[in-house]
């Protein structure tokens, strides 16, 4: 698709109204229930890429504690190797 200044005007008059705050935003902050939910749609994934699951356990507690994280590489480097 070629843009032209039309269609780049519409997208950004598009975006502008459009702003979709997800539950993880301040405003809906996410339950704990929902949060489980994400992590077992994590987990099915990191499963279905034959992830080994000591991996995916890993992960999954380093997000949850992402405040605690020492250092951000530990979780990059498990999510990346």
């Amino acid at each position: 698709m070629r843009l032209t200044r039309r269609r780049l005007a519409q997208l950004a008059a598009f975006g502008a109204h459009t702003a979709f705050l997800g539950k993880s935003q301040v405003s809906g902050p996410q339950h704990d229930s929902q949060a489980a939910n994400q992590d077992g749609k994590f987990e099915d994934c990191a499963r279905f890429a034959n992830w080994p699951g000591d991996r995916i356990a890993a992960i999954v507690e380093n997000v949850r504690t992402l405040e605690k994280v020492a250092d951000i590489r530990t979780v990059t480097g498990l999510l990346s190797s």
